[in-house]
């Protein structure tokens, strides 16, 4: 027990640091493959940039929605599962009429224009990534990207255009049989368009990946169009 308490004091003495090292590295690499292999995936991903802030519940709903009309199990994880990315972005004319409805009941707006910038900036990645196809948004977002030639047609999609199309790129989503049955999805204002954006030319990871997930996403969006309310 003595030989080994005077090896110990020995090697501590001489390779103190460089164990602390190690180990510290090898905790944090065991926290990241533990964390991926415990991440939660997801067979699509949608986007919803605009004015308002979903509390958990109502994403929770939005996506149980989407879900409903999943044409099938992409990940084949025996789940159909959907991710809501949630980015808040207010126009001028949407702060100003928060900032007025707050100095009526003697409170604050903490959201100011470089808020507004990061958040663009987040919208502006997920598009460049390829991490989101389908999307819901504010017109003020909508056509900012609009004028950035951005999505794909209607008609290119879904080989037609609605009647109730609001132009040749979007609808709004609750002039859809969609929008209009599920209760989840009122939330969202009624202004709130559906649309769906052009393959990221870079794209992280597998490009053949990549564009299997891009292909399911159109899939997804077709069969949102295709929803037929139950009969009572």
């Amino acid at each position: 027990m003595e030989k080994i308490k005077k090896w110990f004091s020995n090697y501590w003495y001489h390779y103190k640091w460089v164990t602390i090292i190690v180990l510290f590295f090898a905790t944090v690499f065991g926290i990241g493959v533990y964390q991926m292999a415990t991440k939660d995936t997801y067979d699509i991903n949608i986007l919803y940039t605009g004015p308002i802030l979903m509390n958990q519940d109502q994403t929770k709903g939005i996506e149980d929605a989407f879900a409903s009309v999943l044409p099938r199990d992409f990940n084949d994880d025996d789940e159909k599962s959907v991710l809501v990315n949630r980015i808040t972005v207010l126009s001028d004319e949407q702060l100003a009429a928060k900032q007025e409805e707050a100095k009526k009941e003697d409170d604050k707006v903490y959201y100011d224009l470089k808020t507004r910038k990061d958040s663009i900036s987040q919208v502006t990645t997920l598009f460049a990534t390829g991490e989101t196809t389908i999307c819901l948004m504010d017109p003020y977002m909508y056509n900012m990207y609009l004028a950035q030639d951005a999505f794909v047609s209607l008609e290119e999609v879904l080989g037609e255009v609605p009647d109730y199309a609001r132009d040749a790129y979007s609808v709004k989503l609750l002039d859809t049989p969609f929008g209009q049955y599920f209760d989840a999805l009122q939330v969202l204002p009624e202004d709130t368009v559906l649309c769906i954006r052009k393959a990221a030319v870079f794209s992280g990871g597998s490009k053949k990946k990549a564009n299997r997930q891009y292909e399911f996403d159109k899939e997804v969006f077709e069969a949102i169009f295709a929803f037929t309310p139950p009969e009572l």
